[in-house]
């Protein structure tokens, strides 16, 4: 399988779009980035059943790297058709995991730094006092108001 590179250079501090097409039936793989697609024949992908997706480090047995790139993603959707049967939106995420807005399948990463977390803030729209009870006043409050009931 030959590779062709874009011939468009990648822009920096900016988000561009991106997806990749799989056509199991034909075997087709279609890359676009920004107004730019590449178009490959990979009679290995005709009826493939199952697959699996790394962006960055590889982890995956047989896979393995001596350098990875950093990525950077924002969401990840996954579409049959025109259905969208997956959607991370990285915001949301927990840690180093990310559970799909559909069906709750994880994505998950190793050595993750998630860029939004430097620009979150809190901001205080409620605050209010409670007291306390004890297990005492709890239950002389509880026998009160059965006592009242009867």
């Amino acid at each position: 399988m030959q590779y062709t590179p874009f011939k468009k250079e990648v822009r920096r501090e900016t988000w561009t779009s991106a997806s990749l097409t799989l056509d199991v039936k034909e075997g087709n793989i279609t890359v676009l980035y920004d107004s730019t697609e590449i178009n490959v024949n990979y009679p290995d992908l005709k009826g493939t059943q199952k697959l699996r997706f790394a962006f960055g480090y590889c982890p995956y047995e047989g896979f393995s790297l001596a350098d990875v790139a950093s990525v950077n993603l924002r969401d990840i959707s996954i579409k049959r058709g025109l259905q969208e049967i997956r959607l991370w939106k990285m915001a949301r995420h927990n840690k180093e995991v990310c559970y799909d807005e559909i069906s709750h399948s994880p994505a998950s990463g190793k050595n993750t730094r998630w860029i939004i977390d430097q620009y979150i803030t809190w901001k205080k729209i409620h605050s209010q006092r409670i007291q306390i009870f004890s297990l005492c006043s709890i239950r002389s409050y509880c026998r009160n108001f059965l006592h009242s009931q009867q």
